[in-house]
């Protein structure tokens, strides 16, 4: 059990860190409208569509 556990924990992270460096926009926004979770590359972009 152990085991597994650590094994699905480093996948996440793996999976995390793909995301949080991808050149490509990643967000998970709510019903509500707010934005909760965004990488790098999205907050780029943001920024850029601000100044358009």
């Amino acid at each position: 059990m152990e085991k597994a556990l650590k094994t699905s924990f480093e996948r996440e992270h793996l999976l995390a860190e793909l995301i949080r460096n991808a050149s490509m926009a990643v967000s998970v926004g709510y019903a509500d409208g707010s934005i909760g979770i965004f990488n790098n590359a999205f907050l780029k972009l943001r920024v850029i569509l601000k100044k358009n």
